[in-house]
């Protein structure tokens, strides 16, 4: 059965941080990995593909001015906008209602935590998606507890309710990439 939908974007061939992230971000002092990177907006960042819905490569999840309006049309709350100053239009966006990931049925692999931060330097594994609930979820954006990727390009799952997915396929909106979540797959039966 379907219970949501995950969010995903195409590339937009840009990094927020094409050099490396800058030095007056809160870091764990263990292995320099960046505690705030959700908040760590390039006022240098200009998109180079653009897309109502897209990823940078180092993992920043970038909307359209389009997008912002649909989610505002929808009244879905806890979701941050945080604009782009070079790239009039676009925001990075983040959303701040989690759900957990299910990651020993999904069999993620986390390299050794850092002992002071506890984050992993890699996290893998997240596709599909596997959630600890399996209630259908009707409307709203989310983001799983866990992100995944390497070192400071990690990024959590958006994961979208199956009403809202529903409207905004039907907006044509570019850039989306968005595939089935399942309270059980093929794999597990």
């Amino acid at each position: 059965m379907i219970i949501a939908y995950d969010l995903f974007g195409h590339d937009n061939l840009s990094f927020m941080w094409p050099n490396s992230v800058p030095a007056n971000l809160e870091r764990c002092p263990c292995d320099d990995l960046v505690l705030n990177n959700e908040k760590a907006v390039s006022s240098d960042f200009k998109i180079k593909k653009k897309l109502d819905v897209s990823y940078t490569y180092d993992g920043y999840l970038i909307v359209s001015e389009r997008f912002k309006e649909f989610v505002q049309t929808e009244k879905i709350t806890d979701v941050n906008f945080y604009g782009l100053p070079a790239s009039p239009g676009y925001y990075l966006f983040t959303a701040k209602n989690i759900l957990e990931f299910d990651a020993l049925r999904r069999r993620v692999k986390f390299s050794k935590p850092c002992e002071v931060c506890n984050q992993s330097l890699e996290v893998i594994g997240s596709s599909p998606v596997c959630l600890k609930q399996n209630e259908v979820i009707k409307r709203g954006i989310f983001r799983s507890d866990v992100e995944f990727g390497e070192k400071n390009n990690k990024f959590p799952i958006i994961i979208i309710g199956i009403d809202t997915h529903s409207k905004l396929m039907a907006s044509g909106m570019t850039g989306i990439d968005s595939h089935e979540i399942l309270d059980k797959y093929d794999w597990e039966k």
